[in-house]
Protein backbone atom coordinates (compact mmCIF):
# COMPACT_ATOMS: atom_id res chain seq x y z
CA UNK A 1 0.00 0.00 0.00
CA UNK A 2 1.41 3.43 -0.90
CA UNK A 3 2.69 5.53 2.01
CA UNK A 4 0.21 8.33 1.31
CA UNK A 5 -2.72 5.91 1.42
CA UNK A 6 -1.49 4.39 4.69
CA UNK A 7 -1.11 7.88 6.18
CA UNK A 8 -4.64 8.83 5.06
CA UNK A 9 -6.07 5.64 6.57
CA UNK A 10 -4.25 6.26 9.86
CA UNK A 11 -5.62 9.81 10.00
CA UNK A 12 -9.14 8.50 9.32
CA UNK A 13 -8.84 5.87 12.06
CA UNK A 14 -7.35 8.44 14.44
CA UNK A 15 -10.22 10.86 13.72
CA UNK A 16 -12.75 8.08 14.27
CA UNK A 17 -11.16 7.04 17.59
CA UNK A 18 -11.05 10.65 18.78
CA UNK A 19 -14.76 11.06 17.98
CA UNK A 20 -15.61 7.80 19.75
CA UNK A 21 -13.59 8.86 22.81
CA UNK A 22 -15.35 12.24 22.85
CA UNK A 23 -18.76 10.55 22.68
CA UNK A 24 -17.77 8.09 25.43
CA UNK A 25 -16.65 10.98 27.63
CA UNK A 26 -19.90 12.82 26.97
CA UNK A 27 -21.88 9.74 27.95
CA UNK A 28 -19.87 9.47 31.16
CA UNK A 29 -20.70 13.05 32.14
CA UNK A 30 -24.35 12.92 31.00
CA UNK A 31 -25.44 10.55 33.74
CA UNK A 32 -29.05 9.44 33.64
CA UNK A 33 -31.41 10.96 36.20
CA UNK A 34 -33.82 8.58 37.94
CA UNK A 35 -35.48 11.14 40.20
CA UNK A 36 -38.73 11.47 38.23
CA UNK A 37 -40.50 10.61 34.99
CA UNK A 38 -40.68 12.43 31.67
CA UNK A 39 -44.07 13.94 30.75
CA UNK A 40 -46.49 11.30 29.52
CA UNK A 41 -46.98 12.90 26.11
CA UNK A 42 -43.23 12.45 25.43
CA UNK A 43 -43.86 8.68 25.22
CA UNK A 44 -47.50 8.76 23.99
CA UNK A 45 -48.97 7.39 27.22
CA UNK A 46 -51.98 8.32 29.34
CA UNK A 47 -51.31 6.32 32.51
CA UNK A 48 -48.34 7.31 34.63
CA UNK A 49 -47.63 3.70 35.59
CA UNK A 50 -46.91 2.93 31.92
CA UNK A 51 -44.19 5.60 31.66
CA UNK A 52 -40.72 4.09 32.15
CA UNK A 53 -38.40 6.91 30.99
CA UNK A 54 -37.06 9.09 33.80
CA UNK A 55 -34.84 11.52 31.92
CA UNK A 56 -33.49 12.52 28.51
CA UNK A 57 -30.13 14.24 28.09
CA UNK A 58 -28.93 15.26 24.62
CA UNK A 59 -25.16 15.25 24.12
CA UNK A 60 -25.03 15.85 20.35
CA UNK A 61 -27.44 16.10 17.43
CA UNK A 62 -28.07 12.34 17.46
CA UNK A 63 -26.61 11.04 20.77
CA UNK A 64 -28.71 10.85 23.91
CA UNK A 65 -28.54 9.39 27.40
CA UNK A 66 -31.83 8.30 28.94
CA UNK A 67 -32.70 7.02 32.38
CA UNK A 68 -35.40 4.38 32.79
CA UNK A 69 -36.96 2.09 35.36
CA UNK A 70 -38.00 -1.53 34.97
CA UNK A 71 -41.10 -2.10 37.12
CA UNK A 72 -40.41 -5.58 38.42
CA UNK A 73 -42.99 -6.19 41.10
CA UNK A 74 -46.12 -4.75 39.50
CA UNK A 75 -48.57 -7.67 39.59
CA UNK A 76 -50.52 -6.22 36.70
CA UNK A 77 -47.41 -6.38 34.51
CA UNK A 78 -45.26 -9.36 35.35
CA UNK A 79 -46.03 -12.84 36.65
CA UNK A 80 -44.13 -13.99 39.71
CA UNK A 81 -42.97 -17.08 37.78
CA UNK A 82 -41.34 -15.03 35.02
CA UNK A 83 -38.09 -13.25 35.79
CA UNK A 84 -39.00 -9.66 34.91
CA UNK A 85 -35.58 -8.68 33.57
CA UNK A 86 -35.92 -11.48 31.00
CA UNK A 87 -39.17 -10.10 29.61
CA UNK A 88 -38.09 -8.94 26.17
CA UNK A 89 -41.44 -7.27 25.52
CA UNK A 90 -41.11 -4.90 28.49
CA UNK A 91 -37.52 -4.04 27.61
CA UNK A 92 -38.50 -3.44 23.98
CA UNK A 93 -41.31 -1.14 25.11
CA UNK A 94 -38.74 0.86 27.08
CA UNK A 95 -36.71 1.11 23.86
CA UNK A 96 -39.77 2.35 21.95
CA UNK A 97 -40.35 5.01 24.60
CA UNK A 98 -36.69 6.09 24.37
CA UNK A 99 -37.03 6.68 20.61
CA UNK A 100 -40.21 8.75 21.09
CA UNK A 101 -38.80 10.77 23.99
CA UNK A 102 -35.52 11.56 22.20
CA UNK A 103 -37.36 12.60 19.03
CA UNK A 104 -39.75 14.93 20.86
CA UNK A 105 -36.91 16.27 23.01
CA UNK A 106 -35.04 17.24 19.84
CA UNK A 107 -38.02 19.07 18.37
CA UNK A 108 -40.37 16.59 16.68
CA UNK A 109 -43.95 17.87 17.00
CA UNK A 110 -46.22 16.15 19.53
CA UNK A 111 -48.91 16.12 16.85
CA UNK A 112 -46.86 13.83 14.61
CA UNK A 113 -47.64 10.12 14.34
CA UNK A 114 -44.89 7.51 14.67
CA UNK A 115 -44.93 4.42 12.45
CA UNK A 116 -42.65 1.54 13.49
CA UNK A 117 -41.18 -0.49 10.63
CA UNK A 118 -38.37 -2.60 12.08
CA UNK A 119 -37.42 -3.68 15.60
CA UNK A 120 -34.55 -5.74 16.95
CA UNK A 121 -33.96 -6.63 20.61
CA UNK A 122 -31.17 -8.81 21.93
CA UNK A 123 -30.84 -9.68 25.62
CA UNK A 124 -27.43 -10.30 27.17
CA UNK A 125 -28.33 -13.28 29.43
CA UNK A 126 -25.05 -13.27 31.39
CA UNK A 127 -25.81 -9.80 32.78
CA UNK A 128 -29.57 -10.02 33.28
CA UNK A 129 -29.18 -11.54 36.74
CA UNK A 130 -28.00 -8.13 38.02
CA UNK A 131 -31.57 -6.89 37.74
CA UNK A 132 -33.27 -9.66 39.66
CA UNK A 133 -32.97 -8.38 43.22
CA UNK A 134 -34.32 -4.87 42.64
CA UNK A 135 -37.97 -3.95 43.14
CA UNK A 136 -37.61 -1.11 40.63
CA UNK A 137 -34.37 -1.41 38.65
CA UNK A 138 -32.82 1.82 37.39
CA UNK A 139 -31.06 1.51 34.07
CA UNK A 140 -29.32 3.83 31.61
CA UNK A 141 -29.83 3.78 27.86
CA UNK A 142 -27.22 5.18 25.51
CA UNK A 143 -29.07 6.04 22.33
CA UNK A 144 -28.24 7.20 18.84
CA UNK A 145 -31.49 8.49 17.33
CA UNK A 146 -31.37 10.05 13.87
CA UNK A 147 -34.60 11.62 12.62
CA UNK A 148 -33.22 11.97 9.09
CA UNK A 149 -34.48 15.50 8.45
CA UNK A 150 -36.07 18.52 10.11
CA UNK A 151 -39.47 17.36 11.38
CA UNK A 152 -40.67 20.92 11.88
CA UNK A 153 -41.19 21.31 8.11
CA UNK A 154 -44.16 18.94 8.02
CA UNK A 155 -42.41 16.31 5.92
CA UNK A 156 -42.14 12.58 6.62
CA UNK A 157 -39.01 12.00 8.69
CA UNK A 158 -37.37 8.55 8.55
CA UNK A 159 -35.98 7.63 11.95
CA UNK A 160 -33.31 5.11 12.91
CA UNK A 161 -32.16 4.23 16.42
CA UNK A 162 -29.40 2.21 18.03
CA UNK A 163 -29.80 1.54 21.76
CA UNK A 164 -27.65 0.02 24.50
CA UNK A 165 -29.16 -0.65 27.94
CA UNK A 166 -26.85 -0.62 30.96
CA UNK A 167 -27.36 -1.60 34.58
CA UNK A 168 -24.32 0.04 36.17
CA UNK A 169 -21.52 -0.94 33.80
CA UNK A 170 -23.28 -4.15 32.71
CA UNK A 171 -24.68 -4.22 29.17
CA UNK A 172 -28.05 -5.99 29.40
CA UNK A 173 -29.81 -5.26 26.11
CA UNK A 174 -28.95 -4.12 22.60
CA UNK A 175 -31.68 -2.81 20.35
CA UNK A 176 -32.24 -1.23 16.95
CA UNK A 177 -35.28 0.28 15.34
CA UNK A 178 -36.46 1.98 12.17
CA UNK A 179 -39.62 3.95 11.54
CA UNK A 180 -40.80 7.42 10.63
CA UNK A 181 -42.59 10.44 12.05
CA UNK A 182 -45.19 12.25 9.97
CA UNK A 183 -47.96 14.85 10.32
CA UNK A 184 -51.36 13.33 10.97
CA UNK A 185 -52.78 14.33 7.57
CA UNK A 186 -49.95 12.40 5.87
CA UNK A 187 -50.53 9.48 8.23
CA UNK A 188 -54.26 9.53 7.41
CA UNK A 189 -53.54 9.34 3.68
CA UNK A 190 -51.14 6.44 4.29
CA UNK A 191 -53.77 4.57 6.33
CA UNK A 192 -56.45 5.15 3.69
CA UNK A 193 -54.19 3.92 0.89
CA UNK A 194 -53.24 0.85 2.94
CA UNK A 195 -56.89 -0.03 3.50
CA UNK A 196 -57.78 0.29 -0.18
CA UNK A 197 -54.99 -2.08 -1.16
CA UNK A 198 -55.79 -4.68 1.50
CA UNK A 199 -59.60 -4.70 1.56
CA UNK A 200 -61.91 -4.79 -1.44
CA UNK A 201 -64.90 -3.71 0.70
CA UNK A 202 -63.67 -0.88 2.93
CA UNK A 203 -67.24 -0.05 4.02
CA UNK A 204 -66.96 -2.54 6.90
CA UNK A 205 -63.81 -0.94 8.34
CA UNK A 206 -63.93 1.31 11.37
CA UNK A 207 -63.77 4.99 10.37
CA UNK A 208 -60.57 6.94 10.95
CA UNK A 209 -60.81 10.24 12.87
CA UNK A 210 -60.07 13.44 11.01
CA UNK A 211 -57.77 14.71 13.73
CA UNK A 212 -55.79 13.18 16.57
CA UNK A 213 -53.76 14.64 19.40
CA UNK A 214 -51.22 12.35 21.03
CA UNK A 215 -51.15 14.52 24.14
CA UNK A 216 -52.48 13.19 27.43
CA UNK A 217 -56.26 13.16 27.80
CA UNK A 218 -58.22 12.46 31.00
CA UNK A 219 -59.95 9.22 30.01
CA UNK A 220 -58.55 5.97 31.37
CA UNK A 221 -58.61 2.40 30.18
CA UNK A 222 -60.77 0.12 32.31
CA UNK A 223 -58.42 -2.80 32.89
CA UNK A 224 -54.74 -3.41 33.46
CA UNK A 225 -53.94 -7.03 32.65
CA UNK A 226 -50.72 -8.87 33.39
CA UNK A 227 -48.24 -9.18 30.57
CA UNK A 228 -48.16 -12.94 31.00
CA UNK A 229 -51.89 -13.17 30.23
CA UNK A 230 -52.42 -14.99 26.96
CA UNK A 231 -52.98 -12.89 23.86
CA UNK A 232 -53.50 -16.04 21.79
CA UNK A 233 -56.74 -17.81 20.90
CA UNK A 234 -55.69 -21.45 20.71
CA UNK A 235 -57.18 -24.56 19.16
CA UNK A 236 -59.05 -27.38 20.86
CA UNK A 237 -56.00 -28.77 22.67
CA UNK A 238 -54.12 -25.83 24.21
CA UNK A 239 -51.75 -28.12 26.16
CA UNK A 240 -49.84 -29.41 23.12
CA UNK A 241 -47.27 -27.55 21.04
CA UNK A 242 -48.96 -25.24 18.55
CA UNK A 243 -47.80 -23.57 15.36
CA UNK A 244 -50.70 -21.18 14.71
CA UNK A 245 -53.16 -19.06 16.65
CA UNK A 246 -55.43 -16.03 16.41
CA UNK A 247 -54.32 -12.84 18.15
CA UNK A 248 -56.64 -11.62 20.93
CA UNK A 249 -57.13 -7.88 20.47
CA UNK A 250 -58.46 -6.48 23.77
CA UNK A 251 -58.78 -2.72 23.43
CA UNK A 252 -59.40 -2.47 27.19
CA UNK A 253 -55.89 -3.71 27.97
CA UNK A 254 -54.17 -0.59 29.26
CA UNK A 255 -50.64 -1.75 28.45
CA UNK A 256 -51.19 -2.24 24.71
CA UNK A 257 -53.85 0.46 24.27
CA UNK A 258 -52.68 3.19 26.65
CA UNK A 259 -52.92 5.81 23.88
CA UNK A 260 -55.11 6.42 20.89
CA UNK A 261 -54.57 3.69 18.28
CA UNK A 262 -56.63 3.12 15.13
CA UNK A 263 -54.94 -0.23 14.40
CA UNK A 264 -53.56 -3.26 16.24
CA UNK A 265 -50.30 -2.06 17.90
CA UNK A 266 -47.08 -3.63 16.70
CA UNK A 267 -46.09 -4.32 20.32
CA UNK A 268 -49.20 -6.55 20.66
CA UNK A 269 -48.23 -8.53 17.55
CA UNK A 270 -44.75 -8.82 19.09
CA UNK A 271 -46.24 -10.32 22.26
CA UNK A 272 -48.27 -12.75 20.16
CA UNK A 273 -45.07 -13.86 18.43
CA UNK A 274 -43.36 -14.25 21.84
CA UNK A 275 -46.10 -16.47 23.22
CA UNK A 276 -46.52 -18.55 20.07
CA UNK A 277 -42.76 -19.17 19.80
CA UNK A 278 -42.62 -20.26 23.45
CA UNK A 279 -45.64 -22.55 23.03
CA UNK A 280 -44.13 -24.05 19.88
CA UNK A 281 -40.95 -25.10 21.71
CA UNK A 282 -42.57 -26.86 24.66
CA UNK A 283 -39.53 -29.13 24.96
CA UNK A 284 -37.52 -26.10 26.11
CA UNK A 285 -40.02 -25.29 28.88
CA UNK A 286 -39.49 -23.24 30.90
CA UNK A 287 -38.16 -20.90 28.22
CA UNK A 288 -38.01 -17.27 27.21
CA UNK A 289 -37.22 -15.23 24.09
CA UNK A 290 -33.67 -13.83 24.12
CA UNK A 291 -33.56 -12.23 20.69
CA UNK A 292 -36.19 -10.86 18.31
CA UNK A 293 -36.05 -9.33 14.85
CA UNK A 294 -39.36 -7.96 13.55
CA UNK A 295 -40.40 -6.22 10.36
CA UNK A 296 -43.81 -4.62 9.83
CA UNK A 297 -45.28 -4.28 6.32
CA UNK A 298 -48.92 -3.25 6.77
CA UNK A 299 -51.29 -1.94 9.43
CA UNK A 300 -53.48 -4.52 11.18
CA UNK A 301 -57.12 -3.39 11.32
CA UNK A 302 -58.88 -3.70 14.67
CA UNK A 303 -62.04 -5.48 13.51
CA UNK A 304 -60.52 -8.26 11.37
CA UNK A 305 -58.84 -11.43 12.74
CA UNK A 306 -55.05 -11.46 12.87
CA UNK A 307 -53.59 -14.94 12.32
CA UNK A 308 -50.16 -15.82 13.69
CA UNK A 309 -48.21 -18.85 12.44
CA UNK A 310 -44.81 -20.51 12.65
CA UNK A 311 -43.30 -20.79 9.17
CA UNK A 312 -39.90 -22.28 10.02
CA UNK A 313 -37.83 -23.49 12.98
CA UNK A 314 -34.15 -24.35 13.32
CA UNK A 315 -32.36 -25.67 16.39
CA UNK A 316 -29.29 -23.60 17.24
CA UNK A 317 -28.28 -25.93 20.07
CA UNK A 318 -29.90 -28.24 22.60
CA UNK A 319 -30.94 -25.18 24.60
CA UNK A 320 -31.83 -22.72 21.83
CA UNK A 321 -34.03 -22.59 18.77
CA UNK A 322 -34.59 -19.92 16.11
CA UNK A 323 -38.23 -19.63 15.05
CA UNK A 324 -39.62 -17.68 12.09
CA UNK A 325 -43.20 -16.41 12.36
CA UNK A 326 -45.61 -14.29 10.39
CA UNK A 327 -48.83 -12.36 11.05
CA UNK A 328 -51.53 -12.21 8.37
CA UNK A 329 -54.90 -10.53 7.97
CA UNK A 330 -57.28 -11.05 5.07
CA UNK A 331 -54.57 -13.18 3.39
CA UNK A 332 -52.06 -10.29 3.48
CA UNK A 333 -48.78 -10.53 5.40
CA UNK A 334 -48.68 -7.83 8.10
CA UNK A 335 -45.41 -8.66 9.83
CA UNK A 336 -42.66 -11.24 10.03
CA UNK A 337 -40.42 -12.04 12.95
CA UNK A 338 -37.43 -14.24 13.78
CA UNK A 339 -37.24 -15.10 17.49
CA UNK A 340 -34.62 -17.02 19.43
CA UNK A 341 -36.13 -19.13 22.21
CA UNK A 342 -33.76 -20.26 24.99
CA UNK A 343 -34.22 -22.58 27.92
CA UNK A 344 -34.86 -20.60 31.08
CA UNK A 345 -31.55 -19.92 32.87
CA UNK A 346 -30.35 -18.40 36.09
CA UNK A 347 -31.63 -19.04 39.60
CA UNK A 348 -35.06 -20.67 39.70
Amino acid sequence: MPLGKISSQLRHESSRSIKKRAIDNAYNFANADAAGLVPRDFVHKKLLENVYITSVRQISKTEFVCGAIIPQLQPQSIAATIKPAENILLLSEIGRQVVLACAHYSGVSFDFAFVLKQLTSELQPDNLSWLQNCAIAQIEIQAIVDNGCDCTTGEIAPTSAELEFFYGDKLIVRGRGQGCFMPYDRYLRLRTLSRRKQFSSPDNLLPLPDEVSWRVSPERCSSNKRLDASVLELGSNPMKAIDEATLIVDEQNSFFFDHYCDHVPGILIFQGFNQLASRYRTDLTPNYVTQAELEFYKFAELNYPVKLSVVNSNSISLLESRIELQATQNDSVLARGTLTVSKFGGDE
